[in-house]
């Protein structure tokens, strides 16, 4: 007989990100980058790059070796500062889970 898991009575509280700034893990999150470019060395790897990665969306980056998706993904998690342009995060914590037939739903 297969188990239903029951949904705690409360929303968990999301806990802090080990990194000042950064989006905890698991949270509903919104990138937005805007004109967004980054110089390494001599050679311009993002220029005037803008993109919008909305909670639940997901995102491919592809591309040649070398080209800039690592350096892309590094500057909307926050782990390189672009050297123009913005980016925006925001997030907000996660919905208690939807009543399904796979969950039992706190009154």
């Amino acid at each position: 007989m297969p188990t239903t898991p029951t949904s705690p009575s409360s929303t968990p509280p999301v806990p802090p990100s080990p990194v000042p700034g950064h989006l905890p893990a698991g949270a509903r999150a919104h990138v937005r980058a805007e004109d967004v470019s980054v110089t390494r060395g001599a050679r311009r790897v993002l220029d005037r790059v803008s993109v919008v990665v909305s909670a639940r969306s997901r995102l491919a980056v592809v591309g040649e070796n070398g080209r800039g998706k690592t350096t892309l993904l590094h500057v909307l998690a926050g782990l390189v500062p672009p050297d123009s342009g913005t980016v925006h995060r925001t997030w907000s914590p996660p919905s208690p889970p939807r009543c399904t037939t796979r969950w039992t739903c706190p009154p």
